[in-house]
């Protein structure tokens, strides 16, 4: 099995390429791209419409969609998508299967040196090429788990390359430690006047993590999920936003409330509530947002974003917890 899969891997992607009966052409309106496709019986499973223009160059991608709500009248060049993944006919099944695995496409265009398109790579039938005998779509999909796991394993054989990856991102906890360490100091006043808000910063710090983190994996998988648009971007900031600000009033509630049994008064436990509520509505956003950031600069937001997100989160949430307390209780 392990020989097998290198050898899938190993091989290039123009040994499986499937024609497509879905090509459209740019200058087409949508009424003629239906007319032509019905013209034709149409024997594969379709997947994606490819859009060419009158030299054959893969120029666009015509989401399903869009291809059946728009105007019969509505050139194609005005709404496919210009922005998508192709391959090089002389790519290998490994760099394939990887984009498989990252996007989570079930095909992909591929395009000659000169932009002509080819044809697709469809994960099924790259898979079921890859083996002598027919599989089941049950198993299919497992043995595209297990090269999803071959990739990820390839990528770590060596432990220096790990390291190499990772380490780099690690060094960010490393200074948000500090940085807090240093913040506790310029702010020490107030922490020996009042002893338990040093009691009840490993708690504010806690919660602010682990809304950090879940706004994270929320977010990644939106991205891989499909593109939100700029729109359904916004909707998703917003309506995290209205769950982290719940999140933040019952917890701030809670916590300030059973704080008032310990010795300091109303003031402290009024304190600790609202900065809870205010770093985990911060953080929660910096989980949201630095993912997307991240992946529009062309670095794996699976490696980077956590270390990264939960240093901003300790630090803006240390910041915010002992300047209010110094404002709120030394002034």
């Amino acid at each position: 099995m392990a020989s097998s899969n290198k050898q899938l891997l190993d091989s290039k992607i123009a040994r499986y390429l499937r024609p497509v009966e879905t090509v459209l052409e740019a200058d087409w309106s949508i009424e003629e791209a239906l007319a032509r496709l019905r013209e034709k019986p149409l024997k594969t499973k379709i997947l994606y419409f490819y859009v060419i223009d009158r030299e054959g160059k893969l120029v666009g991608i015509l989401p399903t969609r869009k291809f059946l709500l728009s105007y019969p009248s509505t050139k194609i060049s005005d709404v496919m998508d210009k922005d998508f993944i192709r391959l090089d006919a002389d790519s290998s099944v490994e760099k394939a299967m990887q984009i498989f695995v990252d996007e989570r496409l079930l095909a992909l265009p591929v395009v000659s040196s000169d932009s002509k398109f080819l044809g697709v790579i469809d994960v099924y039938v790259c898979i079921q090429e890859g083996f002598e005998t027919p599989i089941s779509h049950e198993l299919s999909q497992d043995i595209f788990q297990l090269i999803g796991v071959s990739l990820e394993q390839k990528q770590l054989e060596s432990s220096w390359v790990g390291f190499k990856s990772r380490m780099p991102w690690l060094v960010f906890n490393i200074i948000g430690g500090l940085a807090c360490a240093a913040l506790a100091d310029y702010f020490e006043d107030v922490l020996a006047r009042f002893l338990m808000l040093a009691m009840f910063i490993p708690l504010v710090l806690t919660l602010s993590e682990s809304v950090s983190m879940q706004a994270m994996t929320m977010s990644l998988q939106s991205m891989h999920s499909g593109r939100l648009g700029w729109k359904g971007f916004f909707t998703r900031i917003w309506n995290e936003w209205r769950t982290v600000s719940l999140l933040g009033l019952v917890c701030g509630l809670g916590v300030g409330a059973a704080s008032i049994f310990w010795e300091g008064g109303l003031h402290p436990s009024i304190l600790i509530a609202s900065s809870i509520y205010i770093s985990m509505c911060c953080s929660a956003l910096f989980g949201t947002l630095l993912p997307v950031g991240l992946h529009m600069v062309k670095l794996d937001p699976k490696l980077a974003a956590g270390p990264i997100v939960l240093m901003l989160a300790d630090i803006f949430t240390t910041f915010v917890y002992l300047s209010l307390a110094t404002l709120w209780l030394l002034s």
